[in-house]
């Protein structure tokens, strides 16, 4: 059987990191996403097997989307799949917040998981069948104070599946969203220590 290849991003820690480790472990092959390429070092060696790879490229900006599917085409690699796991968590009171705020959050959490998954659906990208899975957040129903810009852009996320999910249908792409609640990760290491 062919080795499966998948993108994650928010790769190099928490979900993301733990995710790619599990699909490593089953003998797949992992491209791993982050901004910051010396966690990625780090990440990548805690992968079972061979023949992982990393691509730095910060999803700040939706505009740098493009360059992932740019170093895939020229590693002549196609996905099987891709876990959308990079996300931002301010804490902020609405009083507090900014147009800027709001933009580099939905920058983030949104609008660079929809760029990807524009991309995603090319065939030169994509087999036909692959599976997109977009990591939300139990936020997105209404839970946590000071997080009204971040399960905003949980919720839309959610929205963008549900509508997205008729357009792929014509390669049988498959997307789904999971919804976490609290989970032991750095960002909720930075969430608790920003809470004071």
């Amino acid at each position: 059987m062919r080795q499966k290849t998948f993108l994650i991003t928010g790769a190099s820690s928490g979900i993301g990191l733990a995710t790619a480790q599990r699909l490593a472990k089953n003998g797949n092959n992992i491209i791993l996403v982050s901004h910051n390429q010396e966690k990625l070092n780090k990440a990548v060696v805690t992968l079972s097997g061979n023949g992982h790879r990393t691509i730095c490229c910060d999803l700040c900006s939706s505009a740098h989307v493009e360059e992932i599917y740019q170093v895939l085409i020229t590693w002549n690699t196609r996905l099987d799949g891709m876990v959308y796991s990079a996300g931002i968590s301010p804490l902020c009171l609405l009083k507090d917040n900014t147009v800027e705020l709001m933009k580099q959050v939905f920058e983030v959490n949104l609008f660079s998981f929809i760029e990807l998954v524009k991309h995603f659906q090319r065939p030169e990208i994509s087999y036909d069948g692959a599976r997109i899975v977009a990591v939300s957040s139990i936020t997105a129903r209404g839970a946590g104070y000071r997080q009204t810009l971040y399960g905003s852009s949980k919720a839309a996320m959610i929205s963008a599946v549900k509508l997205m999910a008729r357009e792929l249908m014509n390669r049988n792409i498959r997307i789904n969203c999971i919804s976490p609640g609290v989970t032991d990760t750095p960002m909720l290491d930075d969430l608790r220590n920003n809470s004071t």
